[in-house]
């Protein structure tokens, strides 16, 4: 991941190091007492079981672009979307909200064209160290992760009052619906300049959906796929619905057939209903999405044709500033 070097990321860096440096205790007590307050400094207010330095550590790595948000075995592709975005162009809202739901539970996204209002309970606060205590053997997601996206999910699905707390099982509870992402953006200063999806509902045309590259440059371009576009495997389902991002770093391109010019994907779509153009279905293409952890997930067949029938649609958000 590159995080743009600049003023943002700078101001999280000293948010970062500020929230580290109050965990040191104020001098001049006796060791025993000096102990005591740096152990309770490194507890979450909130009851989080992540400790202060643990958190620090987790958010350097990110700043450092050495680590991406990663839901691993939940269902929160959608908050991970949204993260992976906000930490890439707003890292100081990044660190702010993770640090501001380890102090108070509690954070909000304010933005002219809207507000949210995330929140935690206690259910959700001790879910992750119960399920650990559970499954001691399992790799599950991050306290970091579990916090933010846990969080942000439960304080904005429309029906959460009917699920009750998240846990890390959770498959229906966690589903994050379009009218959903776009609160999430538009909190954010993430405007909306294109929409495919609708209510995410019905499959949607390539053409319609990669047309929306053409905002790549200076937009999120956020897509509701059949997760079999990436793994390949089984039919497309209902359930395996997946929100991925295209990769801000690697322009799409696409090979006009066999030894053909490559240009970028959009351009291709452009000249496609024009007569002699030969069938794009076997046409390659690059487009690399982030999905998973990982910037640069390929498609599992990268030909065009293999897009068909994986869609359900996409956004194009304008860029947070």
């Amino acid at each position: 991941m590159t995080i743009a070097q600049g003023p943002r990321l700078k101001a999280a860096q000293n948010i970062v190091s500020q929230f580290s440096a109050n965990g040191n205790p104020k001098p001049g007590k006796s060791a025993a007492a000096t102990q005591t307050a740096a152990a309770g400094l490194q507890k979450s207010p909130a009851g989080w079981p992540i400790s202060r330095n643990d958190l620090v550590t987790q958010l350097n790595r990110r700043l450092q672009g050495k680590d991406l948000p990663r839901q691993v075995g939940t269902s929160y592709c959608g908050p991970a979307a949204f993260l992976y975005c906000l930490l890439e162009d707003r890292p100081d809202l990044y660190v702010s909200y993770a640090i501001s739901l380890w102090l108070k539970g509690e954070y909000d996204f304010r933005g002219k064209a809207g507000i949210v209002e995330v929140d935690s309970s206690i259910g959700t606060r001790t879910a992750l160290t119960e399920a650990r205590k559970a499954q001691p053997g399992r790799a599950l997601i991050s306290d970091l992760d579990w916090m933010t996206m846990a969080s942000l999910s439960a304080s904005t699905r429309p029906v959460g009052w009917v699920f009750g707390h998240p846990k890390p099982d959770d498959q229906l509870g966690s589903v994050t619906y379009p009218d959903v992402v776009k609160a999430w953006f538009a909190a954010v200063g993430g405007s909306l300049r294109g929409d495919t999806m609708g209510q995410g509902i019905m499959k949607s045309p390539v053409s319609a959906n990669l047309g929306l590259l053409k905002h790549w440059v200076n937009s999120w371009i956020v897509l509701q796929i059949d997760s079999s576009l990436l793994s390949g495997g089984g039919t497309n389902t209902f359930r395996k619905r997946h929100w991925v991002v295209v990769n801000p770093h690697r322009r799409p391109l696409i090979q006009a057939g066999e030894g053909g010019k490559v240009v970028p994907l959009e351009d291709a779509l452009k000249s496609a209903s024009r007569p002699g153009v030969a069938d794009m279905q076997n046409w390659r293409t690059s487009l690399y999405l982030v999905s998973w952890g990982n910037e640069n997930s390929a498609l599992h067949t990268p030909k065009l044709g293999h897009l068909h029938g994986r869609l359900y649609g996409a956004f194009a958000f304008a860029r947070f500033r």
